[in-house]
């Protein structure tokens, strides 16, 4: 199962039956926006919120990651989350999941990655 998981890009969306909220949840039940079908994330595992600051140069947002009570935990950069408790994400922070390993990526680092992958060069 976990092999079938390595390289996959997820599709987040708000789901129509998830919970409320201006964030996004993940775990492996079919009522988050972000749905892991791996045994060792929890059904609601955690939650991601973003901050826009339209005003602010070069960094125009902040990503938030929350674990909420799950069994595994959540780790951001190798430290295990205490529940409950919001922890900054930056681009190519290492996000665990159970045991799972995530890298966040903003959408150069996700072109970049697509580029490698597929053997394309992006301009400079």
């Amino acid at each position: 199962m976990v092999a079938r998981l390595v390289g996959a890009v997820w599709v987040v969306r708000k789901a129509r039956s998830g919970p409320e909220g201006p964030f996004i949840t993940a775990g492996r039940s079919t009522d988050n926006d972000l749905v892991i079908p791996e045994y060792s994330v929890s059904q609601l595992h955690c939650s991601f919120r973003l901050e826009v600051k339209r005003w602010k140069p070069g960094r125009p947002y902040r990503l938030f990651a929350t674990d909420r009570e799950s069994l595994n935990g959540t780790a951001v950069r190798g430290a295990r989350i205490p529940s409950g408790e919001e922890v900054e994400l930056n681009p190519g922070d290492e996000l665990a999941m159970g045991r799972l390993q995530f890298t966040v990526l903003d959408a150069m680092g996700f072109l970049h990655r697509v580029a490698e992958a597929t053997g394309l060069e992006l301009p400079k």
